[in-house]
């Protein structure tokens, strides 16, 4: 069953670590608003958990974005995003996923970036 999400749905799932504004006029932050679509469970529990877990865990850790050992693994086009979030709907996306850790750190540059 799909559900959809609205920006302002996605705003309030989404963890307090991260507040994009106005996500719907921010059009040149794409990764952010796929990261705040996935928050919001448009692709399902498992990836949300993912990725609120991700964001703990490397908030805790300090991690600054992007990592250089990510660096050489290729990004996904924002086109092409929601199918690879899609064909991971069912099974999540394993930590060890090098796209899925470049995409994530595209995600969390885009984030910071956005005006607050």
């Amino acid at each position: 069953m799909k559900t959809k999400t609205t920006p302002k749905t996605a705003e309030k799932a989404q963890p307090s670590v991260i507040k994009p504004k106005a996500v719907a006029k921010a059009t040149q932050y794409h990764y952010a608003n796929l990261l705040t679509e996935a928050l919001g469970g448009k692709w399902g529990d498992l990836i949300q958990r993912y990725y609120t877990s991700a964001i703990k865990n490397h908030k805790r850790e300090k991690t600054v974005f992007p990592r250089p050992r990510n660096a050489a693994t290729g990004l996904l086009k924002v086109k092409d995003v929601p199918d690879w979030m899609e064909a991971h709907r069912l099974t999540s996306i394993p930590s060890s996923n090098k796209v899925g850790q470049r995409l994530f750190d595209e995600m969390m540059v885009e984030v910071k970036q956005m005006p607050a």
